[in-house]
């Protein structure tokens, strides 16, 4: 049966495949929590699926005075759009924190208007609560399908300013312009139309003459419904997926005209290192390590033949806070973000099975004084006794004839990682 809800989802949302992973652009990619009335900034839990975070882009500028919050395009995902958001920053020196979308890149789960609209809050709960700055620097950027979560958040709250690059008026009227008095039967997504007159921030509407895929009578009606100072550019040659570097009047001299910008401060921004723990992705795979126990007599309680365990490595406890934690923030959150170090699971592991096992096994210890065996069912080949017999005449300490062997050292099961 046919559900227009369903194409409506497939038209706005069509979710391209993911350009990055939960391992990329170390020091910048984030997880942030879906907003909670009343929540504070303290480090949330890593337990659980983690669909209860968003993941977004920041790139810091130093001593930067406004944060921009960039919803993307629909035709991209945060590993697309992450060369335009370093060019924001760097442009009109401002700190820049991109939100995915659900269904994009690693943010599983469906997408839907309520998701959407939960990230966008979620978003600005993350710049006011934990990063703590104010409203009033805070600027929201939308472009495209973009442009609704923006609106919706300059429609509610009293921002610094909203930059709106080729809006609609409404998913509706999107589909009037293609199937005509059918598109009534289209679930409203998002009534910009109404939005617009809700907001009070200085807006900057950008949309060329040249777009078949939004008409510019789209921007041109929500320009006269705006109640705020504002400032309408449409360059002619401009269309829908038009380079907005590519004509410094596009974008770049009306943003430092309209909104004065650049502008800097005296304090730095402080982001927490939780932020950037990726386990707290629903993408994130705990590794585990194999520990293969040797045979023990049939009333040894601690394991019998055979048996194994996977256990998590040390550190990758669920219990344990996340603060003890391994810090994957930038080591100065002072001036451009730099990429924190990867740390490679495996030297990690190795690492640390040999201080936990240390001192480490003699060669010597691998048989019992009497030839007796050692570490339950393993047994040293003939020509393995061979070479070390022959290594301790050369290596060992002369032994008188009533000496004894020794034999004292411990004596760990193997590990298989």
């Amino acid at each position: 049966m046919f559900r227009p809800s369903s194409l409506v989802d497939k038209v706005l949302f069509p979710c391209p495949e993911p350009s990055y992973t939960i391992d990329s652009f170390p020091g910048e990619l984030i997880w942030i929590s879906k907003k909670v009335p009343g929540s504070s900034s303290r480090a949330p839990s890593v337990a659980g699926d983690g669909l209860d975070s968003v993941p977004c882009l920041l790139n810091l500028y130093e001593s930067a005075h406004y944060l921009l919050i960039f919803f993307h395009s629909n035709a991209e995902d945060l590993g697309r759009c992450r060369w335009f958001c370093r060019f924001l920053r760097d442009q009109f020196q401002v700190h820049v924190l991109a939100v995915e979308y659900p269904g994009y890149g690693v943010c599983p789960g469906p997408v839907s208007k309520q998701e959407v609209l939960a990230h966008a809050h979620a978003a600005l709960h993350f710049a006011t609560k934990v990063l703590n700055l104010r409203l009033d620097q805070i600027k929201v950027f939308g472009r495209s399908i973009g442009t609704a979560p923006a609106l919706a958040l300059a429609s509610h709250f009293d921002l610094a300013g909203l930059v709106l690059v080729t809006p609609f008026k409404s998913v509706r009227s999107l589909f009037q312009d293609r199937i005509g008095p059918l598109a009534y039967f289209i679930e409203e997504w998002f009534a910009n139309d109404l939005d617009i007159s809700e907001v009070t921030c200085p807006t900057l509407f950008i949309h060329g003459r040249s777009d078949a895929m939004i008409p510019f009578h789209h921007c041109e009606a929500l320009y006269k419904l705006c109640k705020a100072r504002k400032l309408l550019i449409s360059p002619e040659g401009m269309d829908h997926n038009s380079n907005l570097c590519s004509d410094m009047s596009y974008l770049i001299i009306p943003m430092f005209k309209f909104f004065a910008l650049p502008e800097l401060c005296n304090t730095e921004l402080e982001v927490p290192a939780w932020a950037f723990d990726k386990r707290r992705s629903p993408l994130y795979v705990r590794p585990s390590i194999e520990v293969c126990f040797s045979k023990r007599p049939s009333g040894d309680s601690r394991g019998s033949a055979g048996s194994s365990l996977k256990a998590p490595p040390a550190g990758d406890d669920e219990m344990e806070p996340v603060e003890a934690f391994e810090d994957l923030s930038p080591s100065s959150n002072k001036g451009l973000s730099k990429a924190a170090d990867v740390i490679d699971p495996r030297a990690f592991t190795t690492q640390l099975v040999l201080q936990s096992f240390t001192p480490i096994v003699q060669r010597r210890d691998l048989r019992g004084a009497s030839g007796a065996n050692v570490m339950g069912g393993f047994h040293t080949s003939k020509e393995f006794r061979e070479v070390l017999d022959e290594d301790e005449e050369d290596m060992s300490p002369k032994q008188g004839p009533g000496s004894a062997s020794s034999c004292s050292a411990p004596v760990c099961a193997p590990i298989y990682l």
